[in-house]
């Protein structure tokens, strides 16, 4: 995985001379030079090919924002040097792994330093074929690539061009959720950079605590994490039918999707389960859809799992693509536009009974949502693309997450399934930022109003999903919150990484 570092370093060798580091603003461009002087040829300016390609997010609203350099470390040690240079200085930064937050700077910064992790990009895999030693640089479609040839999968991402780091640190929903849990309940170790500069592991029996806290509590208040040990598994290739309707059955089609996460998913480990519903070209009306996934890869008798038939009797399909193919090409389907404007909100509700009337009418509201952010749109002179995504959590994810003295989340087993309800939006217009980003706050609170007062509502905040003014770990319970601001205190006692590390979510 080393021609991505490769690229960069040739291309930062063709840095020209008015980028060079005298010619930035001192105030800006100090720190820049101090970190060049520990690892030179890997501190990158403005205009330079290298600095440009850094640069490139999922979202635009990410490379809006330009830092004064980009460092590109290619060890731990490397990230400590820097880190130690900056935090001594006072100076503002950033941490870039994936770059798949959706709101300006999440993994990006006006002036100050973006360490751009992205040669960190090592995939090990020991000799037992047990774990997987993955570096934060990666996507999970390398990931993907590496395991699928010797028949292994690990629980990671369900589109191509997420971040390795970003989904773990957050939780990680993956197809095989069902039956191992979370991403970040599978790692058996961090490798972490402390705001010390010091380089620790953390996993059941070294930093537990930390261990603990980087299961679903982000990264930004801890530490760095250069390497993540993470549980593979054997695994062939995965069942997917993804399956459209008209609108007009979009009630058919989200209670019979409800009833399968309620009354199956929990007895079918291996089985996985979507609802979207969008609009995503302005020739094609809204429809409903469903991506179902079987972990089993013998292709079933008649094509179809038991766990699916009732999705398969409902009439008016549209398209319904069943196929048995590897992690890797699954990958390929979930993929947003990348280089447009992004947003993600997200809350969660409870399942119960008269749930699936609940449901539908958060489908009357979204289609409200949807119809103002088209007409808005409309006025700029661009098709917004809109969608909501509706995603089971289990009894069986949840059990999972108790593994190794639980992660960070707070959910409880028992009281499910709950639903993770995100509506998901893409644009090109900077001039429609502020509406889309207000209307996308309105529909989240009209959803949590509408479940509070039908008894639906949970509250859970996903963080891989929220939006940048969500209350994200208030939502892990008062206990876990206050347990993680205590973790963040004892590994950066003089709260740097919360005075300097910019972006993302903070415990605080």
């Amino acid at each position: 995985m080393q021609t991505n570092l490769l690229a960069r370093l040739v291309l930062g060798a063709l840095l020209p001379a008015s980028n060079c580091p005298e010619t930035q603003p001192s105030a800006q461009g100090a720190p820049c030079k101090a970190i060049e002087n520990v690892l030179p040829g890997r501190v990158f300016y403005p205009d330079a090919p290298a600095y440009n390609l850094s640069n490139s997010y999922w979202s635009s609203r990410q490379s809006d924002l330009k830092p004064s350099c980009f460092v590109l470390p290619t060890s731990a040690e490397d990230v400590s040097k820097a880190l130690n240079i900056l935090t001594s200085r006072g100076s503002l930064f950033t941490v870039k792994s994936g770059g798949h937050t959706t709101f300006p700077g999440g993994s990006s910064i006006q002036h100050g330093v973006t360490i751009d992790l992205g040669a960190l990009d090592n995939i090990v895999v020991s000799e037992d074929r047990t774990i997987a030693s993955i570096g934060p640089g990666l996507r999970w479609i390398d990931v993907s690539r590496a395991l699928d040839p010797i028949g292994l999968a690990a629980v990671g991402g369900r589109s191509a061009n997420v971040g390795v780091s970003g989904l773990i640190l957050g939780g990680g929903i993956s197809y095989l959720s069902g039956r191992h849990g979370l991403a970040c309940d599978n790692v058996r170790n961090f490798q972490v950079v402390l705001a010390s500069g010091d380089i620790v592991d953390a996993n059941p029996t070294e930093n537990q605590d930390l261990y603990w806290a980087l299961r679903g509590g982000g990264g930004s208040s801890f530490g760095i994490v250069t390497r993540f040990d993470i549980d593979v598994f054997e695994q062939g290739d995965v069942w997917g039918m993804i399956t459209f309707w008209p609108q007009s059955k979009t009630r058919d089609v989200l209670i019979t999707f409800m009833g399968i996460s309620r009354e199956v998913l929990h007895i079918d480990k291996d089985a996985h389960l979507l609802f979207i519903i969008g609009r995503i070209d302005p020739s094609v009306p809204p429809l409903a859809s469903t991506y179902a996934y079987h972990l089993n890869h013998l292709s079933p008798p008649d094509g179809l799992f038991d766990t699916f038939e009732g999705l398969a009797r409902i009439p008016e399909q549209l398209k319904n693509d069943t196929v048995v193919t590897n992690i890797t090409e699954h990958l390929g389907v979930l993929v947003g536009l990348h280089g447009h404007r992004q947003t993600w909100w997200v809350t969660t509700v409870r399942d119960g009974v008269a749930s699936g009337i609940f449901m539908n009418k958060v489908v009357e509201v979204y289609n409200k949502y949807a119809d103002e952010l088209g007409k808005e749109g409309t006025k700029h002179g661009e098709f917004v693309v809109a969608a909501l995504i509706i995603q089971p959590i289990t009894s069986v994810t949840t059990g999972a997450m108790k593994r190794n003295g639980g992660n960070a989340l707070g959910l409880e087993a028992g009281e499910f399934p709950l639903f993770i309800i995100s509506p998901t939006v893409s644009w090109i217009d900077p001039a429609l930022d502020k509406f889309i980003e207000a209307k996308s706050a309105k529909f989240i609170k009209d959803v949590d109003d509408l479940a509070r007062k039908s008894g639906f509502y949970h509250g859970f905040k996903y963080m891989n999903y929220a939006g940048k003014s969500q209350d994200v770990f208030p939502s892990y319970s008062k206990e876990n919150h206050r347990r993680l601001r205590e973790v963040a205190r004892a590994y950066d006692p003089e709260g740097l990484l919360r005075k300097l590390w910019k972006g993302y979510f903070n415990v605080y």
